[in-house]
């Protein structure tokens, strides 16, 4: 079967999946690719538990997006969020068919970006970014006063006079939104209280926010909007004073306490994220997952934490999957749901869970499981042919073994070698593995093989695993530099990649990655030439001029170098790939979204500029209108078409990407 890279890029995706009150139906968001539009749309789908039924769209087709589905209490209901052009975003209401539908609240342009009903099926919360009409004339944004330094985000842009607030509405009649939080400040999350009269929720408030990593966990009225700062009476760390970041809050059944993923020490990256309970007053705060040593996760889309009964179910980063696990206060953490996969989000309802999962070559499942077993009621990409990768373990120079994972080409045959590619991950604190991913996917079927791994500065292992990349220079629990530990690992990967796997072509190698798997490949370049060619794509290069980017790298930074980065501009330069840039001679093709705000383009205009001067082979191509994840589906494919393009030329031998013959085309 051929495959092309079309075919990678419109494959479906399950977003989130919300199980009906009474266990027997699941509603999830499904997100398709229109190429020839390049835009992506999201739909609303039902699904009977115990798969009676063919899977069916249930609102999506008069709207261009419809997502965030959310059962009402009594399970009589469906609210969901919709865009419709240039009317802009909506709540809406539904029979669970589909059938009857009943506009709730007009919202504006900009996003809803979460919805939860109260528990007593009478309100609605979500939450929005407000327009300041201070900075509007006729429509559109004249004026922007800057008090804060954080200014930007990437995907939403300036967020100046732009800042994210809840908002509730009546369930029962269309009385429009009422907006219950203020202030320069950034809110998100939602956490209704069991009696419907409070709202969780997390943010910064204080005068100098946007110059600190760390949030708090809040509470505001319904009836009268008042806000009310929930602080723990204890340290839950020594280090309690640099702050601690908060996420995903969640009422126990009682409402008397609040759970929540807590990171210890904002300051001093990387920390895992820990379960904490604390009182509903914030009193008697108490971590309960410290002795598992992985990091929990506490974002993404859907639930990824839920307390049922005494126990707290969440998300856990291991080894390349994620898993679900379980606590209570006073228990040890507790597997639930493991594998050699990726869990997105899940939701449980009595002994039921609807789980949306990744891996390798699934590139989305909706699994149902009850009494400890499961099945499959959804499958996305189940036309498109993927491979299956092997992992493999590396020792490294300092007797650590590097989990990894390669992807042998489509249609290998015995006794071949094939050209290979080293995929770096962006992170640093991140981890690959268990998981789909378009671009090694597209690269094997173009008859590559493909290396990924989990070098020091992962997540999914112990602490002192990602802690390795601080730097030198800090003065509590000082590392081995941003860029060295990462480089030596995927080095020995590589290495013994090329000792166990005679299909790998150590003579034509290429490396790539994005953000921090950029400034990876960047780094690995100037330090070695053993790699034939190398693709850069929306990378961090200078560590000393990223600082200007609009948002809390200057306190993270600071945090992961252990030096004062506004005073220490040499000590960021060391760390960063600009320093390392006169070593690099291998053809270099750098890619950069020209409204990416994680990165800004110019980290990359530095680097192609300088070796543009040196007279080094370098290309680069700017992505106009993206953001940091290049979210157009047509810039996503023309990312794949020109590194295959650029490997081709330069790793394969060939002056031709029409690579069909080898299992993809374009």
């Amino acid at each position: 079967m051929t495959t092309s890279l079309r075919d990678f890029a419109m494959v479906p995706r399950i977003a989130e999946a919300r199980l009906s009150p009474d266990a027997k139906r699941i509603a999830y968001t499904v997100v398709t690719i229109d190429l020839e539009a390049d835009r992506r749309s999201s739909s609303i789908w039902s699904v009977d538990v115990g798969q009676a039924e063919t899977p069916h769209q249930v609102l999506g087709d008069a709207f261009e997006d419809a997502q965030l589905a959310r059962w009402a209490p009594d399970g009589r209901r469906i609210a969901f969020a919709a865009h419709e052009g240039s009317i802009g975003w909506s709540i809406w209401l539904s029979s669970p068919e589909g059938t009857d539908r009943e506009l709730l609240a007009r919202c504006g342009q900009e996003a809803v970006e979460d919805l939860e009903w109260s528990p007593d099926g009478e309100s609605l919360c979500f939450t929005a970014r407000i327009n300041d009409p201070v900075t509007m004339f006729n429509g559109k944004r004249k004026v922007v006063p800057v008090s804060h330094a954080r200014t930007t985000l990437d995907a939403f842009g300036v967020t100046v006079g732009r800042r994210r607030h809840l908002f509730v509405i009546d369930a029962n009649r269309p009385t429009g939104p009422r907006q219950l939080t203020f202030g320069d400040f950034e809110d998100e999350g939602i956490a209704w209280s069991p009696d419907s009269k409070r709202i969780a929720f997390i943010s910064a408030r204080g005068e100098t926010w946007d110059l600190q990593l760390w949030t708090d966990v809040y509470t505001v009225e319904l009836s009268s909007g008042h806000v009310t700062e929930i602080r723990s009476n204890r340290d839950l760390h020594t280090t309690w004073s640099f702050g601690n970041s908060h996420l995903a809050p969640t009422w126990s059944a009682d409402g008397t306490k609040l759970a929540r993923v807590v990171t210890i020490d904002q300051a001093q990256p990387h920390r895992h994220g820990q379960i904490a309970v604390m009182r509903s007053d914030g009193s008697k705060d108490e971590i309960l997952t410290e002795a598992l040593d992985r990091n929990i996760r506490g974002y993404g889309s859907g639930r990824a934490l839920q307390w049922v009964q005494d126990w707290i179910y969440f998300l856990v980063d291991d080894g390349g999957a994620d898993h679900i696990y379980r606590v209570r206060s006073g228990g040890k953490p507790e597997a639930v749901l493991v594998g050699d996969r990726q869990v997105r989000s899940f939701d449980l309802v009595g002994g039921t869970f609807a789980v949306v999962t990744t891996d390798a070559s699934h590139p989305n499942s909706l699994v149902v499981v009850q009494n400890g077993s499961e099945h499959t009621v959804v499958e996305t990409g189940s036309g498109v042919q993927m491979q299956a990768p092997i992992r493999f373990m590396a020792p490294n120079a300092h007797g650590d073994q590097v989990e990894a994972w390669i992807l042998p080409p489509v249609d290998r045959q015995p006794g071949s070698q094939y050209p290979t590619i080293l995929h770096i991950h962006g992170g640093p604190n991140y981890q690959d593995g268990y998981r789909y991913s378009p671009e090694k996917q597209a690269y094997a079927a173009a008859g590559y093989a493909v290396i990924y791994s989990n070098p020091r500065g992962s997540t999914g292992y112990d602490e002192k695993w990602a802690r390795v990349v601080r730097g030198t220079k800090a003065a509590t629990d000082p590392g081995l530099g941003f860029g060295d530990p990462a480089f030596e690992d995927v080095m020995a990967v590589v290495d013994e990649a090329t000792k166990r796997f005679d299909f790998v072509d150590r003579d034509r190698l290429g490396v790539t990655g994005t953000s921090y798997g950029g400034f990876m490949t960047a780094w690995t370049l100037g330090s070695t030439d053993r790699f034939k060619a190398g693709v850069c794509v929306n990378s961090s290069t200078n560590l000393a001029t990223i600082i200007w980017r609009g948002d809390a790298v200057v306190p993270w930074l600071s945090g992961q170098l252990g030096v004062d980065v506004l005073a220490d501009a040499a000590e960021a330069y060391a760390n960063s790939p600009m320093s390392r840039a006169e070593g690099i001679r291998t053809p270099l093709l750098i890619m950069h979204a020209e409204q990416d705000y994680g990165c800004p383009i110019g980290q990359s205009i530095q680097l192609f500029t300088f070796l543009r001067f040196r007279r080094r082979t370098v290309e680069m191509v700017r992505f106009p209108d993206a953001s940091h994840v290049l979210a157009s589906p047509f810039q996503l494919r023309e990312r794949l078409r020109l590194t295959l393009e650029w490997f081709d030329r330069h790793v394969r031998n060939s002056a031709t990407s029409k690579v069909g013959q080898q299992g993809a085309t374009v």
